[in-house]
């Protein structure tokens, strides 16, 4: 290296630097550190669902020391390692993830986004006629219930005895 060239090493390196002045000569040695540039990359489970929404993040950055998450819900999360991390999403909407990877020096930057679809109102489909008499029509009472996860039914008679109880 020349006096006054700007260099670049592509290892760590120790150099040794020879300064004269009037006839006066001076030696140290420096040690250059190069850093490898850090990669930013995780990976979700999932990209959409229902509310709530728990979302898992897999961190596989590289040459990094320090991850600072901010799941686009107002939550930020630093870390200082590789682990997973989650957020759950209550309410339903489009979430832009991002995730900095830091060497302390230099970052880069990964970014992802999260749709949450919020969920179909519950449908409760009920005969109002029920006649088992073999005739071929109406001979089976079914209550239809779509977008639910489960339900409790109660049949009372006209007097209010309880004649069936179902817990779905």
């Amino acid at each position: 290296v020349i006096d006054g060239d700007p260099f670049t090493p592509a290892a760590t390196t120790t150099y040794t630097v020879t300064g004269t002045l009037n006839g006066c000569t001076s030696t140290e040695t420096v040690t250059i550190t190069v850093l490898p540039l850090p990669s930013a990359d995780a990976q979700a489970n999932v990209n959409s669902g229902y509310e709530p929404l728990t979302v898992n993040f897999a961190n596989n950055s590289t040459n990094a020391t320090n991850y600072n998450w901010d799941f686009g819900s107002g939550l930020n999360l630093p870390t200082t390692n590789t682990n997973s991390v989650s957020n759950t999403y209550s309410t339903a909407g489009t979430y832009y993830v991002t995730m900095v990877a830091s060497n302390g020096v230099c970052n880069d930057t990964w970014t992802d986004s999260i749709v949450v679809i919020p969920n179909p109102d519950i449908e409760i489909h009920v005969p109002n006629v029920f006649s088992p008499n073999d005739d071929g029509a109406n001979e089976l009472f079914v209550i239809e219930v779509l977008n639910a996860d489960s339900f409790e039914a109660t049949i009372v008679n006209r007097w209010g005895n309880v004649i069936f109880t179902t817990d779905k």
